[in-house]
């Protein structure tokens, strides 16, 4: 199993219900948030094929939202199982 299938296997809603959309973290949180490494998701952001993130001169900070978004592009919905959206 890859990382990014590993990130499906996340509860997505509950890992973002409780903070706002607009909230911003690190990268070190985001990492943390999506169960992956700092460095892999570092690796990722220079592949471009993380998720979106803003850069303010030295410092990178990921929207909450955008993290969500990353995680439920990759959600793996296994064969004979319903989506529950």
């Amino acid at each position: 199993m890859t990382k990014l299938q590993q990130i499906s296997d996340i509860d997505v809603g509950s890992m973002f219900r409780a903070a706002a959309d607009d909230r911003a973290v690190n990268d070190t949180e985001a990492a943390q948030r999506l169960g992956v490494s700092p460095r892999y998701l570092r690796q990722l952001r220079e592949e471009g094929t993380g998720p979106a993130y803003i850069r303010l001169g030295r410092r990178v900070v990921y929207k909450l939202a955008d993290l969500a978004a990353f995680a439920d592009a990759h959600r793996v919905v296994p064969a004979g199982e319903v989506s529950r959206g």
